[in-house]
């Protein structure tokens, strides 16, 4: 009879200690699962920003009319010309930056000295006006950018008949007659000074040139 209980309780330790093993199987197997489940949980896809305005191509020259606003309201010896920019395509486009002018008395080349984005006019119309902004151009919309000088404080000259630039990266020219006498406001006429035998650059043949700017900026 010991011999038989003796039996009986071995086969019930071996049992229990088999069924312990059997736990922590179950525990191992669920915990590995729990993990591969985390592993395999897909990754967000991260979507790069794109500002509006990048989703369209910078302005070309044929793209763009240019025309002449009304007379500035001058400052104290200033001569200067607002001139206007219209997208007529079907296309919106971006323009931004300063425009490469030159002004031509009929087909002489007048010899400036261009600044561009600084000055004693710029800066007082608009100083936002002095750093290039992004444009967003719609079909018919506009904008401007303004060309100005110090008056001619002698007599005789040589008035600029026309301007010609180009766009911001971007090499085909555009141009513009001006009118004489500055369309009867001697304040837009931008005159190349005379001073005696030669045609020395002083202050009155410094020519300012904004960056292209949004009329509502």
């Amino acid at each position: 009879m010991r011999r038989q209980g003796a039996s009986t309780s071995i086969v019930a330790v071996i049992g229990l200690i088999l069924a312990l093993f059997g736990l922590a199987g179950c525990g191992a197997s669920s915990s590995s699962s729990s993990r591969t489940s985390a592993s395999t949980k897909p990754t967000p896809i991260q979507r790069a920003t794109v500002s509006p305005d990048q989703r369209y191509a910078r302005c070309r020259a044929t793209d763009i009319a240019v025309s002449l606003t009304e007379p500035t309201s001058a400052m104290t010896g200033e001569h200067s010309r607002f001139f206007v920019l219209t997208n007529h395509s079907r296309e919106t486009c971006v323009i931004d930056g300063f425009p490469t002018v030159e002004l031509y008395h009929g087909s002489h080349r007048l010899p400036f000295i261009y600044h561009y984005g600084h000055g004693m006019y710029l800066g007082v119309h608009e100083p936002s006006r002095l750093r290039p902004t992004r444009v967003l151009l719609r079909p018919h919309a506009t904008a401007e950018f303004l060309v100005a000088k110090f008056r001619c404080e002698s007599r005789g000259g040589a008035e600029a008949s026309e301007l010609r630039f180009t766009l911001p990266e971007q090499s085909t020219p555009l141009q513009i007659s001006l009118p004489a006498g500055g369309g009867g406001y001697g304040v837009s006429a931008l005159d190349y000074c005379f001073n005696g035998r030669d045609w020395p650059p002083h202050l009155g043949n410094e020519i300012e040139v904004s960056a292209i700017f949004s009329p509502r900026s």
